[in-house]
């Protein structure tokens, strides 16, 4: 069954005012261009396109109707804040792939300080000033 429009006043309609082409027609529909003649549309019926994004990845969207229900999503794995103690070796946070809802604190060592560390020896980028009195509890005195 065919679906017609029919004007009321017995005119015509004014082919002169088509501005829709083959591209702005939805493949398999008809529309008549400013001479009458029939032309089959060819934009594609896109529907509802649905789609997943990597993290910072793009989508182009392709050209067609789209009925307005389709999605672009985006999932990333979250991670909250943390404090972070100092230990002797080497720690890391593991954040690779997730997107950090807090910040990372790593906890300062109140007595890490030139003063209490041995002359000359650098622990964690503070080198100590506390002279070595160790040879006095051998018993010698060097002078």
């Amino acid at each position: 069954m065919a679906e017609c429009i029919v004007l009321k006043g017995g005119g015509g309609a004014d082919l002169d005012v088509v501005t829709a082409g083959r591209p702005d027609v939805l493949t398999g529909k008809v529309i008549v261009d400013k001479d009458g003649e029939p032309l089959t549309g060819t934009m594609p019926d896109r529907g509802a396109i649905s789609t997943s994004l990597g993290i910072n990845g793009t989508y182009t969207i392709p050209e067609g109707y789209h009925n307005g229900s389709g999605k672009v999503t985006q999932t990333i794995a979250t991670m909250g804040g943390q404090t972070v103690n100092p230990t002797a070796s080497q720690q890391i946070v593991s954040t690779n792939g997730k997107y950090l809802t807090g910040n990372v604190t790593v906890n300062g060592v109140s007595n890490l300080t030139a003063a209490n560390i041995k002359n000359g020896v650098n622990v964690g980028g503070t080198v100590g000033t506390f002279p070595d009195y160790s040879y006095l509890a051998t018993g010698r005195v060097v002078f």
